[in-house]
C-alpha cells in the first residue's frame, strides 16, 4: 500500500438541518479551505459509509456517516504533470495533473473502489481505506485502462479492464488483489453475438455479480449475471435470453416475450434478488420516449416496468403549447424489499434549462413517488428542491441523494424509519403521501380522504 494523504473535517454540530427531529443528515461542504460538492453514489449496506466524487474538483470522496467527516483523494505525486495544461492558478487543485472517477462503491468497513485516471486519460483501479490508496494490478500497456467498479464485504473488487479496445469483466483477490477474469457467457447463454463484457455491480457477500454485454456492431447492450457455484463464477443469460429483443442481420426483432433493446444494469439488491435497469422498448413507432425504469426479480423471474407520465410544455419552434412524454426516472439503488431511488430528468429546450427531482419506486406501484412528497408540511426542507437520490440501504433504512437551495448543492443521508415506520416499510403500496404512524402504534395510509391499514382494508 501506499500512504495517501487524506483531508478530513468534522461537524461540531453533529450535521443535523434545522432541528434535532429531522430526518436528514447532511454532508460536510468543505475540507479544511476546499469547497466540496459532494455526489453521492453508493452507502454501505450498514449504513456507516457513502461513497461519492465532488464535482466542483472531480476527486473521489468517502463520507464517514457515523463521524460526518469527508476523506478526500489527494492526487499522488507520480500522476502530476504540467499544471498550465488543464488549470489555471488560484484554482482549487492547480497544482495537481489529474482527472479521477468517483469511488463508485464502499463496504462495511469503510473499503471504497473506484479508479484514478491520469491526463492520458487512462483509468488505474484503486482501493481506499483509512487514508491509504492501493492501486490494483492491470495491464498498463492497454490504451483505456480498467476500473474497480465495486466492492465485497471480504474486500474482494469487481469491475473490468480494456484489452485490445474491448472491456472484459474481472475481479481482484481481496487478500492479493491478484487479477482473474471472469467467464465469458456463451453467444448462446447470450443470445446474440458480442465483444464488450463488464462486471458493474456485486452484492455485499460477492455471491452475484450484475453486469453487461455489448455488441459495437449492432449497438445491442443487455444486463448478464454471474452466480457464484462451489466457489466458480458461472455466467446467466436469463435476462437477455428472455427480457431482449435480437438483432438478426442488423435489424431488430421485438417479440411479445423479448421487449427491450438495452438493458444498462443500475443496481443489484444485496440479497441478489433484485435488478435494475435503464431499458430501451423495443418498438418501431415513433413513440418518445423508449427508456424505461425496470425492475427484475431474478428469484421469479419476473419484471415490472414504470409506467411514463406526461406533461404540458411549449414547443421551442412553435410556441404553442403541447402534451409529452416525459423518460422514465433513471433508477440507481434498490433495497431488499424491491424499494427503488432515483430521479427524472427532463430536460426543457424552449429555455434550454434541465429540471430534477428525487424519486422512490415503490414494488407493487406503476409509477414513482416524488421524495418531497413525505414531507408537504415539515419546515426543515420546505426552501429545499430535491434532485435526486443515489442509494438506498438493504433494508430500506438509510437513503443517500442530493438537494439544492438557491445557495448550495447538499448531500444528505435520510433516516427513511423516521418517516415511514420500519414495520411499514416491508409492505407499503400506497402513495407515500399519507402515511402515518397513530399513538397506538397502528399505522394507516390516508388516500382519498378515507383510511386503509396496509393490507389495504378501509378502517
Amino acid at each position: 500500500m501506499k500512504k495517501f494523504f487524506t483531508l478530513a473535517c468534522a461537524v461540531a454540530v453533529a450535521g443535523m438541518v434545522a432541528a434535532a427531529e429531522s430526518p436528514f443528515l447532511l454532508a460536510p461542504t468543505f475540507v479544511e479551505e476546499i469547497d466540496i460538492m459532494l455526489y453521492p453514489e453508493h452507502i454501505s449496506s450498514n449504513g456507516k459509509y457513502v461513497s461519492g466524487q465532488d464535482l466542483l474538483n472531480s476527486i473521489p470522496v468517502l463520507w464517514d456517516v457515523e463521524k460526518n467527516e469527508l476523506s478526500v483523494v489527494v492526487v499522488p505525486d507520480s500522476m502530476l504533470v504540467d499544471p498550465a495544461s488543464w488549470g489555471e492558478e488560484g484554482d482549487p487543485y492547480y497544482e495537481y495533473g489529474l482527472m479521477t472517477g468517483p469511488f463508485s462503491c464502499v463496504n462495511n468497513d469503510g473499503v471504497a473502489s473506484g479508479y484514478l485516471a491520469d491526463m492520458s486519460y487512462q483509468s488505474h483501479p484503486v482501493l481506499f481505506a483509512d487514508g491509504e490508496l492501493t492501486y490494483l494490478p492491470f495491464d498498463e500497456t492497454g490504451e483505456s485502462g480498467a476500473n474497480a467498479w465495486s466492492i465485497t464485504d471480504d474486500g474482494t473488487a469487481i469491475g473490468y479492464e480494456f484489452i485490445d479496445f474491448n472491456a472484459t469483466a474481472c475481479i481482484w483477490n481481496a487478500v492479493t488483489h491478484e487479477q482473474v477474469f471472469l467467464p465469458k457467457p456463451t453467444v448462446e447463454e447470450v443470445g446474440f453475438p458480442y465483444d464488450y463484457v463488464t462486471a458493474r455491480f456485486v452484492t455485499p457477500d460477492g455471491s452475484v455479480v450484475l453486469g453487461y454485454v455489448t455488441d459495437s456492431v449492432s449497438g445491442a447492450w443487455v444486463s448478464i449475471v454471474w452466480n457464484k457455484v462451489n466457489g466458480q463464477y458461472v455466467p446467466d443469460g436469463w435476462i437477455s435470453r428472455n427480457l431482449h429483443a435480437y438483432v438478426v442481420n442488423g435489424q431488430l426483432v421485438p417479440t411479445t416475450y423479448n421487449p427491450f433493446f438495452m438493458i444498462d444494469p443500475q443496481a443489484i439488491s444485496a440479497n441478489g434478488e433484485w435488478v435494475l435497469a435503464y431499458a430501451d422498448m423495443a418498438s418501431f413507432d415513433e413513440t418518445y420516449p423508449q427508456a424505461r425504469a425496470v425492475r427484475i426479480n431474478l428469484k421469479n423471474h419476473t419484471y415490472e416496468t414504470m409506467a411514463v407520465d406526461s406533461m404540458e410544455v411549449e414547443n421551442w419552434m412553435t410556441g404553442e403549447k403541447e402534451t409529452v412524454d416525459i423518460p422514465g426516472p433513471e433508477m440507481f439503488g434498490i433495497a431488499n424489499n424491491g424499494i427503488a431511488v432515483g430521479r427524472y430528468t427532463i430536460e426543457d429546450m424552449s429555455t434550454w434549462t434541465q429540471y430534477q427531482d428525487a424519486v422512490i419506486w415503490l414494488p407493487g406501484e406503476e409509477k414513482s413517488v416524488k421524495l418531497a412528497e413525505f414531507f408537504p408540511e415539515d419546515e426543515f426542507v420546505a426552501e429545499w428542491k430535491f434532485s435526486g437520490l443515489s442509494d438506498i440501504t438493504p433494508d430500506a433504512h438509510y437513503l443517500v441523494g442530493q438537494a439544492e437551495t438557491e445557495d448550495e448543492v447538499l448531500a444528505f443521508c435520510l433516516d427513511l424509519y423516521s418517516v415511514i415506520p420500519p414495520m411499514a416499510v416491508d409492505n407499503v403500496k400506497a402513495n407515500a403521501k399519507g402515511i402515518k404512524l397513530l399513538e397506538n402504534g397502528q399505522v394507516v395510509i390516508l388516500r382519498d380522504g378515507k383510511k386503509f391499514n396496509l393490507m389495504g382494508t378501509e378502517l
